[in-house]
C-alpha cells in the first residue's frame, strides 16, 4: 500500500497581476482524512481551493492527486478524477427537486443527453443519489424543492450535490455560513461521517469551533502563506495564529 497522501500540495503559488494571493503553500490531505484550512479574510483560502479544483491557474508549485501530477489539469478533468468542491453560496436550482438537482450534478452532458433523458430519465443515477442524500441525512427528501428546506438542510443538500459523484476528495468552502449552533453541530456530524465512506475532506470555515472540533490537522493561512500547521490544540495555542486570527485562546 502506498504511503503517498491522497492530495499533496507543494509550494503552490497563485498570482493576480502583481498580487501573490497564495504564496508557496504546502500541505497534504491523506486517505479518509479531514483537514482544516483557516485564516482571516483575504488570507487566500478560497483562492487556494480555486487553484486545487482548477478554476484558477497556479503560477508555481505542484499538486498531485493519487500520485499523479494534476498541476495543469482543467477543472472538469479534476472533477472526473475525484476532486469536487462546494462554493460559499448554496446555488441550488429552486425550480428543481433535490433529486433533480443531484441528477444535474451527476451528469456529464453530451449532445445526445436531451434525447437520452426523454427515453431513459434518471438513467443509472438513482443509487448515487440515494447514497448522497443518505450521507448527509436527507434520505426520503429527494422530491422536495430547495425552498421547502430549512437553511441547515439547504447546506446539506449542497453537500449532497457535491457527493453524488462519489468523489475521493471534497473541498468545502464555508459550508457553515449562516447556520445556527444546532445546524452547525448537525453539519459537523455529517462531515465526521464522510471519511469512513472513503471521502477525504479539506474544510474552510470561519467557525473555528467547527474546524477544530472535526479536523485532525489544521493549517492556517495569513497573507497567502502558511503560518501554522498541526493538530487543533497545537494550532489554537500558536502565538502567531492568536495574533493573526484568533485574538484569544478559546475552547472549541
Amino acid at each position: 500500500m502506498s504511503n503517498e497522501p491522497l492530495l499533496d500540495v507543494s509550494l503552490l503559488s497563485v498570482t493576480f497581476g502583481g498580487v501573490r494571493a497564495v504564496d508557496d503553500v504546502s500541505f497534504a490531505v491523506g486517505e479518509s482524512e479531514l483537514v482544516g484550512l483557516i485564516g482571516p479574510n483575504g488570507a487566500g483560502k478560497t483562492t487556494c481551493i480555486d487553484a486545487l479544483s482548477g478554476f484558477v491557474p497556479n503560477a508555481a508549485g505542484r499538486v498531485t492527486f493519487e500520485g499523479r501530477d494534476i498541476s495543469n489539469w482543467p477543472a472538469h478533468r479534476r472533477a472526473r478524477a475525484g476532486i469536487v468542491r462546494t462554493f460559499q453560496s448554496v446555488e441550488l436550482f429552486e425550480d428543481l427537486t433535490l433529486n433533480e438537482n443531484l441528477v444535474v450534478a451527476a451528469t456529464d452532458a453530451k449532445w445526445w443527453s436531451p434525447l437520452a433523458d426523454a427515453v431513459w430519465p434518471r438513467r443509472g443515477w438513482s443509487d448515487d443519489i440515494e447514497w448522497a442524500l443518505e450521507a448527509v441525512g436527507l434520505q426520503g427528501k429527494g422530491e422536495l424543492f430547495p425552498t421547502e428546506l430549512a437553511p441547515g438542510s439547504s447546506r446539506l443538500a449542497a453537500l449532497a450535490r457535491a457527493l453524488v459523484r462519489r468523489p475521493r476528495l471534497i473541498l468545502l468552502d464555508e459550508p457553515a455560513a449562516g447556520l445556527n449552533t444546532y445546524e452547525t453541530e448537525m453539519l459537523a456530524d455529517r462531515l465526521r461521517a464522510l471519511p469512513p465512506l472513503g471521502v477525504s475532506v479539506l474544510l474552510i470555515d470561519h467557525d473555528t469551533s467547527l474546524v477544530f472540533g472535526t479536523c485532525g490537522t489544521v493549517h492556517v493561512l495569513d497573507f497567502g502563506r502558511v503560518i501554522s500547521s498541526g493538530p487543533p490544540a497545537v494550532v489554537r495555542a500558536d502565538p502567531a495564529v492568536i495574533e493573526a486570527y484568533l485574538g484569544t485562546v478559546t475552547e472549541p
